[in-house]
């Protein structure tokens, strides 16, 4: 009789073992399921801009509500109308140099080209050589937006005969406040 209600007790532990790992593991899918799986504030892909109210114009506005915005390389076309020298060569007769003569490094200006050809959101990094982050004062970046608002020399990137919205990026070598080179 003993060995009868052991074999029952250790089958009951072992029941109210498996229902409540049953309960804890589906606790835990539904958390992963409500708070990352469907989370609509999450990108939808690593870099997407969101606008910011605080730096961006409110003038700009990408097409079709703003979904779907590739990357540059995506399309089999390059963004510059008239080449790459051409941009580099806009930059160096219309940036304000002045206000990067003490600057020497790497400028990053990330941003978004629109179906119509416009710029914005545009987020802007820089760098020393040795790769250490460096803050660009308001006039500098403001200088660097300016000539890019006023280049409006960027192609309509399309995809199946439509323009599209895409992310662009250029990096400005400076040494000495001079521009020495526009990359990629």
């Amino acid at each position: 009789m003993s060995k009868i209600f052991s074999m029952l007790h250790s089958f009951f532990v072992i029941l109210v073992v498996v229902q409540l790992s049953t309960t804890i593991l589906s606790s835990c899918k539904k958390v992963v399921k409500n708070d990352f799986l469907i989370d609509k504030s999450l990108s939808t892909k690593v870099g997407d801009i969101t606008a910011n109210i605080k730096v961006d114009t409110l003038n700009f506005k990408e097409c079709y509500g703003g979904q779907n915005i590739s990357q540059y390389y995506a399309f089999n076309d390059k963004p510059y109308k008239n080449g790459k020298s051409h941009l580099k060569e806009y930059f160096v007769e219309n940036l304000n140099q002045e206000n990067f003569k003490s600057f020497n490094g790497l400028i990053r200006i990330r941003f978004i080209v629109n179906c119509k050809g416009e710029t914005g959101r545009y987020r802007i990094h820089a760098m020393n050589w040795k790769y250490e982050k460096q803050e660009l004062k308001i006039k500098q970046k403001s200088s660097i937006i300016t000539c890019l608002n006023s280049y409006g020399d960027f192609k309509l990137l399309s995809n199946n005969e439509f323009p599209q919205n895409y992310y662009f990026y250029i990096i400005l070598k400076i040494e000495e406040g001079l521009i020495q080179e526009l990359l990629p």
